[in-house]
Parts: structure tokens; sequence; C-alpha cells
């Protein structure tokens, strides 16, 4: 749907903030990851998180596994959205969102 060029705004990564080229609107299909603690949250099927040191995209993953240092214990289907993504984040690639470390386009 669209990028929109980042000038003055920073991300937040496991090393601090960083800067990151810009913001990529689409309209996917997501699905919701349901967390031990009570947490959630709703991203594509192909968001890819890094996790043992690998990087593994949301959909396989399956329940009882832990996404991070937290236990996945449902997963939902939660049909199409508008998704936003960060796009080329300096040094690895990689941010947090809500807490978990995820990997980014290239």
């Amino acid at each position: 749907m669209g990028f929109r060029p980042n000038e003055r705004y920073e991300i937040l990564t496991p090393e601090g903030w960083r800067w990151f080229s810009g913001i990529r609107k689409s309209f996917s299909d997501t699905i919701e990851i349901f967390f031990g603690d009570g947490g959630s949250i709703v991203v594509t099927r192909n968001h890819k998180f890094v996790h043992d040191g690998e990087i593994r995209e949301a959909e396989t993953f399956n329940i009882g596994e832990f996404i991070n240092d937290r236990k996945i214990v449902e997963i939902k289907k939660s049909g199409f959205v508008d998704v936003y993504d960060p796009i080329e984040v300096e040094e690895n690639h990689i941010y947090l969102s809500n807490g978990l470390i995820s990997h980014n386009c290239k």
C-alpha cells in the first residue's frame, strides 16, 4: 500500500533506540498470539521473531512453545487488517514489539 520515509523517529531495539528508514503499510492476514502472562500480540502470519538466535515466522510457532521468555497458550486467526512494518532498522534489523524481539525487512 505504501512506504513512508522516516526522517525524525527512532525505534526501540534490545541495544537501545535506533534509526530506521521508514514504515511500510499493507493490508495483511493476521493472527493473535496469546501468552501465559495474559498478554497477546497481533502480527502477520509471516512476522519474523528472533528466538534462540534464529529468525522464525509467527505462523511456525505452536502452543506450548516460547517466544523469547513468554509461553504461547493460544493462537487465533485475526483476519485482514492494516499493518505497519518498520523498514531497515539500523545495525542488525531487529526491534522490540510488545517486548518481543522482531526482525524487519531490509
